[in-house]
């Protein structure tokens, strides 16, 4: 285990995927909420703005997963990183009304592959420690989902 601590890219992957863990679980325990009492969505449209969100992520997965290439995974997770970030600002700060749709759609593909993509790239560099990046970032994702606001009772 001290290897983990020691190796700086080891702990620059567990830092970026704890951030990615908590944007897709927090956008996924907030978003309904922020759409009803922001964007005055109502119950029924703001739960298919959450549809919306996972099926940009589910189409950005399988895309990004037929289409990148192996050499290539650095420049798309940071071009993914990097387009999380806007996409993600653009959604929360400024009011779209109906197009509000596309921009979640967006948001939901720009992080869709951001953490499958960060095991394959940690599973490439540390063969013998794939399982364990896995199991952490499970934990991390389990952690992200039951703290999420959505899962807080006050």
């Amino acid at each position: 285990m001290k290897f983990l601590t020691r190796d700086k890219l080891v702990v620059v992957i567990f830092i970026a995927a704890a951030l990615v863990v908590g944007i897709e679980g927090g956008t996924l325990g907030i978003l309904t909420t922020y759409l009803v009492d922001l964007r005055a969505f109502t119950q029924v449209t703001s739960k298919i703005g959450l549809l919306v969100f996972l099926s940009g992520m589910a189409i950005g997965r399988i895309i990004i997963g037929i289409f990148a290439p192996q050499e290539k995974i650095n420049q798309i997770l940071l071009t993914m990183f990097g387009f999380s970030v806007i996409i993600s600002s653009v959604l929360f700060f400024f009011d779209f009304n109906i197009l509000t749709y596309i921009v979640v759609f967006l948001a939901g593909l720009s992080i869709s592959a951001l953490l499958p993509l960060m095991l394959a790239k940690a599973g490439l560099i540390y063969h013998e420690l794939a399982v364990l990046f896995w199991v952490l970032l499970k934990s991390l994702f389990r952690s992200a989902v039951y703290y999420s606001p959505s899962s807080c009772h006050y």
